[in-house]
């Protein structure tokens, strides 16, 4: 397995019993990875941990994560990269799998695979399917407005964790003054709409990442912030919009030389299609679980319906294989080592 080709950014932020345990795992990688840190002190003892030299961490004092980024983005000299969280465990031969569909499908720029969630309980780590959209997902149209739309009528956040091209990695956090956008998935959202104006994408089959669920985010979220229609379209927010698709527009180097004009058409259109799906999400998801989790009986109900779902990681071979989800024996093995050994 050679990783070489690929660097792996991970932004930190006041936890460092993560940043600690990220540097660890990957220390015994052949890859490329930055650590970037935004806390207000260094990790500690990162002295004390042996890592190889490809394994670097930075200590810089930025709140936002994008601005952080940008401050390493010239030491990316790979020919992929892949953005992580420092709390959710990133699979390396998913990874190396992901390269070699790069590599063998020029027809794509973006590849991700399938995720897990898990969580602490009882001093057990249980998982449960997520993302059960990207089953088989592949957004292949040669129609850069059809592929948006695909997307955005039935948004999945991948992109923004799939392995791309590092030059496509770059122009998504090459960007001015982005703490200015309120909505927490701002980012996401910026690397969605570029990539798949750019090129066509795919989801494998393969265990990609263990989405930590026990952990509280990083930013901390309220109805001001998580509100798309809030932060884009309520009144008064038409300037934010408009500063948002403008970045977009100003990002893209079109070799088709569609003008300014429509390209702010195109995101605008994109931004709005999401928009309705936010929309829809919320009367088909939301209002349910507002109801299951106001009313004694219903709330009952419903975890008893999650917690049956949950499963070991005894069970989690069999799980993968019933789901069609292709678990590697040695990523399977470097499960078992992560949360069964010091880095539990």
């Amino acid at each position: 397995m050679d990783l070489s080709n690929l660097t792996i950014i991970i932004p930190s932020y006041n936890r460092p019993q993560h940043a600690i345990q990220t540097l660890k795992f990957w220390s015994k990688f052949n890859v490329n990875l930055h650590l970037v840190d935004g806390s207000e002190k260094p990790v500690l003892d990162f002295q004390n941990i042996t890592i190889n030299t490809k394994i670097k961490y930075h200590h810089i004092q930025i709140l936002s994560e994008v601005d952080r980024i940008k401050k390493i983005l010239p030491l990316i000299k790979t020919k992929y990269s892949i953005l992580s969280s420092d709390d959710d465990v990133l699979l390396p031969f998913a990874l190396y799998e992901c390269l070699n569909e790069l590599e063998n499908d020029k027809d794509i720029i973006s590849c991700y695979g399938q995720t897990l969630s898990f969580y602490k309980k009882d001093n057990e780590i249980k998982f449960n399917r997520t993302d059960k959209e990207l089953s088989n997902f592949k957004n292949d149209s040669d129609d850069k407005i059809k592929r948006l739309n695909k997307h955005m009528k039935n948004y999945v956040p991948s992109i923004i964790y799939s392995v791309m091209s590092s030059n496509l990695f770059k122009n998504i956090f090459d960007t001015e003054n982005f703490s200015q956008f309120k909505f927490f998935a701002s980012l996401e959202l910026r690397a969605t709409l570029l990539v798949n104006y750019y090129g066509k994408s795919k989801v494998i089959d393969n265990l990609l990442v263990l989405r930590n669920k026990s952990e509280n985010s990083a930013i901390h979220r309220n109805s001001e912030n998580t509100s798309f229609f809030r932060c884009m379209y309520y009144p008064g927010q038409k300037d934010q919009r408009y500063k948002f698709i403008n970045q977009l527009v100003k990002t893209i180097k079109d070799e088709n030389m569609v003008s300014d004009k429509n390209l702010f058409k195109i995101f605008n259109s994109s931004l709005f299609t999401y928009l309705l799906y936010t929309i829809k999400r919320f009367f088909i998801k939301k209002i349910p679980l507002i109801l299951k989790y106001n009313i004694p009986l219903l709330y009952r109900m419903n975890k008893e319906k999650k917690l049956s779902k949950l499963i070991s990681i005894s069970e989690l071979s069999y799980f993968c294989k019933n789901n069609n989800i292709h678990l590697n024996i040695k990523d399977q093995d470097l499960i078992h080592q992560f949360f069964n050994s010091e880095f539990k």
